[in-house]
């Protein structure tokens, strides 16, 4: 079995960009349109990661996001899988085998707009 057989969702990756300075001068955060990519989306099972309920009805929930290795994919892109939306929290990992690089994953949080 290859490890590519094992992404079964379909996602969007949209990439984040600075653009135009805000009213305070600070770099605004723009996104591009989204690149369909393969992928697995897993929550995150660790107990230390789990929901965490905020102010009323907001949760924080973590997801963990596998990728093959030509994904391009950084800090703050957001990820779109389905009608949930996710931002990716950290810089996401290449893992490699004894030939090259195997697999990149993303720790993600959900976005309750």
């Amino acid at each position: 079995m290859s490890f590519e057989s094992l992404l079964i969702h379909t996602v969007g990756v949209r990439t984040h960009t600075e653009g135009a300075a805000d009213r305070y001068g600070n770099p605004a955060i723009t996104y591009g349109a989204p690149v369909i990519v393969s992928a697995r989306v897993e929550q995150v099972r660790d107990p230390r990661a789990k929901e965490i309920l905020q102010d009323r009805d907001t949760r924080l929930t973590w997801f963990r996001v596998f990728f093959l290795p030509t994904v391009t994919v950084t800090a703050l892109d957001l990820i779109e899988w389905g009608s949930r939306t996710f931002e990716v929290d950290g810089e996401p990992i290449t893992w490699y085998d004894e030939f090259d690089a195997h697999h990149i994953t993303a720790i993600v949080r959900e976005i309750n707009d």
